[in-house]
């Protein structure tokens, strides 16, 4: 497999998981203990997890994506983003790590892996 071919397996597949059921914002932001009601078709937090300000912040979905960010002009959440920055900015992952948790928890193997094994397997 090339360079191009993994890169190209790997965005395919975190699309895929982004757009997982299981990896929606609002279930992955409460497993990072941020407290979710819905209002209408967004998602409001009791507290921002970044400046701790009641009713800022905000989960949306947008074009079939889930996006983040905090209505505060101060706040480091103002920036907007997606599960993957989520997991990095609250959850204190690396990007590598927040990939592999969204792949791991939609039950899609990672291409690294796959390409290891099949690595390995080649050699038998």
């Amino acid at each position: 497999m090339s360079q191009a071919e993994y890169r190209a397996e790997l965005r395919s597949a975190i699309d895929t998981a982004k757009q997982h059921p299981r990896n929606a914002m609002p279930e992955i932001a409460t497993t990072l203990s941020i407290e979710l009601r819905q209002s209408g078709s967004r998602y409001v937090a009791a507290h921002c997890p970044f400046c701790d300000r009641k009713g800022k912040f905000t989960i949306n979905q947008r074009g079939g994506e889930w996006v983040f960010g905090c209505f505060r002009n101060s706040c480091e959440g103002k920036r907007p983003g997606d599960v993957i920055s989520l997991l990095e900015r609250v959850g204190s992952m690396s990007r590598r790590d927040a990939v592999r948790h969204l792949l791991d928890r939609a039950g899609i193997e990672h291409p690294y892996d796959r390409f290891m094994r099949e690595r390995e397997e080649g050699r038998k």
